[in-house]
């Protein structure tokens, strides 16, 4: 059974994280009775943002402006914001690296972002770009 992951102790151990992902796998198979792989990408699809904010300096002033991200950023920034939140989800915490990555996974396949750190993230970009136009 895959253990806890701590702060910097998980780095380094590719087979452990391995384990940790196919058991994590087969448990959402069990649970959504699809393939696993395309729970993920549905994940990802609904954990990406479609817009950001940027800084833009007109004359002496600097403005934030509202524009699209482009399709590698947006898996990119899925990715990072579904691994963050797998992170937090058993740093410090009895939950097993089993566990928070079927609840991070499934939440954002669910577009849930009470279950899941990265759709609230992609929801807080949003907000902000939304204002920003």
């Amino acid at each position: 059974r895959a253990g806890r992951l701590k702060g910097k102790k998980g780095c380094g151990k590719k087979l452990k994280m391995m384990r940790a992902v196919e058991e994590a796998f087969e448990i959402i198979e069990k649970k959504t009775k699809m393939n696993p792989i395309q729970v993920l990408v549905t994940a990802i699809v609904n954990a990406a943002p479609v817009e950001t904010t940027i800084r833009i300096q007109q004359g002496g002033s600097i403005v934030q402006g509202a524009v699209d991200i482009s399709p590698l950023t947006r898996i990119d920034i899925a990715l990072k914001n579904l691994s963050l939140g797998i992170i937090k989800k058993c740093h410090n915490n009895p939950k097993t690296l089993v566990d928070a990555i079927v609840e991070e996974v499934l939440g954002a396949y669910n577009d849930d972002p009470q279950k899941s750190f990265a759709i609230m993230k992609k929801n807080e970009m949003e907000r902000a770009a939304e204002a920003n136009r």
